[in-house]
């Protein structure tokens, strides 16, 4: 051994070192040394933990993993799952309007990843369908598990979803009728979606075999909503996979200037708008209306006629609450009725009544086999038709509206406003149910629908309320 001085050491052989250091080190040059290799050590060493050496703390290393894109933002994704929301009630009430039977829509997941992720995660067999975003001409893909479509053709078929088989080749017939719910669910998400910077969608090419046109580079940042599909309680999945260059264009718009758009202020437009559309609204299909004198409606009785304003050949007027949306043919789906939209209705000319004519000049729409008596001369005896009221003598004259309804179902108002032609409701009235007659909002009688010499609908009066 060599000699050393007051400030010096030598470090012994096998003293816990990685490697054994003999080489003796001098003064302040021994701390630093063993400094840098304890640093050293705790950049090999693999646990997460390291210590401070001013405080005594210990410091967690957090992994990050580059892997995974970071372009969709969370409060993008946030309210691109928000907007998605909607869509699921309203095309869940259309598939079971069209099916005749239960089904439910909700989304189980959504997440950030790479093209080649998202697509690695979808099932070998699933249809892809191309929606094309206009105007930017990009795309994103729909990916549908072919049960969903099985399923439904059993149901349009007259079957029940259960006995759909697990797989088979689709022929050109189940292509002819399951491309009307393509379109409709593409109509539906192109409603959901358009307050996202005015996004509009176009349904594309539909592929069983491939990508249907949709193709990104494999580590394009992808948004990727996973929706369950409940047709008779039975599970199947659709997915959306959203390539950032679909979305770029309007990312701004979505992400908005933090005033603008701000969904956590209750009383903001997009906000408000979007809780309406959820909320449920009475859907009325009305035969046709008149008015008449108030003296006139309270003389109507089983067996009478009335003649109504509208012609048969119109079909009937399809109204949200007060709101006119559409006409439509009548018709049955089943057991139930069934209405089937064929054009629209300009809100601002369709809801303006007519002015109320005057008292003298009030034409008789009543058709019975004798001439209408003045009520106030009829008898007053308790439970004689067409008898005066008590009360009603200041009203006599006064117009009442009077209108005919073939039934009634419900909608979100979301999916109530974008109804696309060519759709068919089923109302909650069975076939045989009798036409009811309303006035003022209230039902006062029930009779059969009828078509006059004039081809004008007309109900006769079966019973009174």
């Amino acid at each position: 051994m060599s000699d050393t001085g007051p400030d010096q050491q030598e470090r012994p052989a096998g003293s816990g070192d990685p490697q054994a250091v003999s080489e003796p080190l001098e003064g302040g040059d021994a701390h630093r040394g063993q400094e840098r290799r304890a640093g050293s050590e705790r950049r090999m060493s693999s646990e997460p933990v390291s210590s401070d050496r001013r405080t005594g703390s210990e410091r967690r290393v957090s992994t990050v993993d580059f892997s995974q894109p970071t372009k969709f933002a969370a409060e993008m994704r946030r309210r691109i799952v928000h907007a998605l929301e909607p869509f699921c009630n309203a095309f869940a009430i259309r598939l079971a309007t069209e099916l005749r039977t239960s089904a439910e829509l909700a989304i189980t997941d959504s997440e950030q990843l790479t093209w080649s992720a998202a697509k690695a995660q979808l099932p070998v067999d699933a249809i892809a369908v191309a929606l094309l975003l206009e105007p930017t001409e990009q795309r994103i893909l729909l990916n549908l598990d072919p049960a969903i479509i099985l399923r439904s053709l059993e149901c349009l078929l007259g079957g029940a979803a259960s006995q759909a088989p697990a797989e088979r080749r689709l022929t050109e017939v189940d292509w002819a009728l399951a491309r009307p719910l393509l379109e409709a669910m593409t109509a539906q998400l192109s409603s959901s979606l358009r307050d996202l910077g005015g996004i509009q969608l176009a349904l594309g090419e539909i592929d069983v075999e491939g990508d249907a046109g949709v193709v990104a580079p494999l580590g394009e940042p992808t948004f990727a909503v996973t929706i369950e599909v409940r047709i008779d309680d039975l599970p199947a999945t659709l997915s959306l996979l959203i390539p950032w260059p679909a979305i770029a264009p309007v990312a701004e718009d979505i992400l908005g200037d933090g005033s603008r758009h701000t969904d956590t202020d209750p009383h903001d437009g997009v906000a408000v708008q979007r809780g309406l559309a959820g909320a449920n609204v009475l859907l009325r299909a009305e035969v046709g209306s008149t008015r008449m004198p108030v003296e006139q409606m309270l003389a109507l009785a089983p067996g009478s006629v009335l003649e109504l304003e509208d012609a048969a050949e119109d079909g009937v007027q399809v109204f949200a609450e007060r709101i006119p949306l559409a006409r439509a043919h009548p018709g049955l789906r089943g057991t139930r009725r069934a209405i089937k939209l064929i054009t629209p209705v300009e809100p601002g000319r369709a809801q303006a009544m007519p002015a109320p004519a005057a008292p003298q000049a009030a034409r008789s729409v009543l058709i019975s086999g004798s001439e209408l008596q003045d009520s106030s001369q009829q008898p007053a005896a308790d439970g004689v038709a067409g008898a005066p009221r008590a009360g009603t003598g200041r009203l006599m004259g006064v117009p009442v509206r009077v209108w005919a309804e073939l039934g009634r179902t419900r909608l979100p108002l979301g999916s109530a406003l974008e109804l696309p032609l060519g759709t068919v409701l089923e109302l909650d009235q069975g076939a045989e149910s009798p036409i009811e007659l309303f006035a003022n909002g209230k039902s006062f009688a029930q009779g059969a629908l009828q078509v006059s010499g004039e081809g004008k609908w007309a109900v006769q009066i079966e019973a009174l309320e």
